[in-house]
């Protein structure tokens, strides 16, 4: 799932990272901000909203957009040092002038609690993503992002690498930032289906919209369609 033009709060133990579009992730290890480039309107003031999940309440965080001009680029720069707390929007514009969003506002940007509190929450679903090298701590990534927005876990996770064994290079940059992209793409699918099955179909080599990389997606992606 991209989501073009937009930030997101991404959890894992890689870095806190602005991506593709600008794209903020959490981990334990590092931080790193998107650079200015294409101008995005966001600003936010946070609140509480309660969600019913299989007769539990969940005390979820969310929060009402106001609108500001910003800017950002698709692009990751690691600015090295740990954050122990998902950044509020105010912190990222602040930091990286670029603002961030978590879960719960992507959530009323789409005006998903509606069909959530109608219990339409991706039960039966299946959610297929196609990213080359995926990322090695994946599952680990996307447990902790749950844990720190208050999120179940998805109904299945999946990982298969039909076009061929993916060797990934943690010291290749390339790698790390389709890491990175792979977990924004499975933690922000997960956060608008969050009881749908995920499976996320791994290539190995990358994909650069050309003859690179794009006969192997085009493989996993007929191997996911066809199984």
């Amino acid at each position: 799932m991209h989501l073009k033009r937009k930030t997101a709060c991404m959890a894992g133990a890689g870095a806190l990272v602005a991506a593709l579009g600008g794209l903020a992730s959490l981990s334990a290890q590092g931080a790193a901000a998107a650079a200015p480039a294409q101008r995005v309107d966001v600003t936010a003031q946070r609140v509480d909203i309660t969600a019913q999940r299989d007769g539990a309440t969940v005390r979820r965080a969310a929060s009402a957009v106001r609108r500001a001009v910003i800017t950002v680029h698709p692009d990751i720069r690691h600015v090295g040092r740990v954050e122990k707390q998902p950044p509020t929007t105010a912190d990222c514009e602040a930091a990286f002038t670029v603002a961030c969003y978590e879960p719960g506002q992507v959530e009323q940007a789409y005006n998903l609690w509606p069909l959530y509190r109608q219990g339409v929450e991706g039960q039966g679903s299946t959610i297929v993503i196609v990213d080359a090298f995926g990322s090695p701590t994946i599952r680990q990534d996307l447990s902790f992002f749950d844990k720190t927005f208050g999120l179940p876990g998805p109904a299945s996770f999946k990982i298969i690498q039909p076009a061929g064994a993916v060797q990934f290079d943690p010291s290749n940059t390339d790698d790390l930032g389709w890491a990175s992209e792979t977990s924004l793409d499975v933690e922000y699918a997960h956060t608008i289906a969050p009881y749908a099955n995920i499976l996320l179909v791994e290539t190995p080599s990358p994909e650069t919209e050309g003859a690179t990389g794009f006969p192997q997606i085009v493989q996993a992606e007929q191997y996911a369609i066809d199984h």
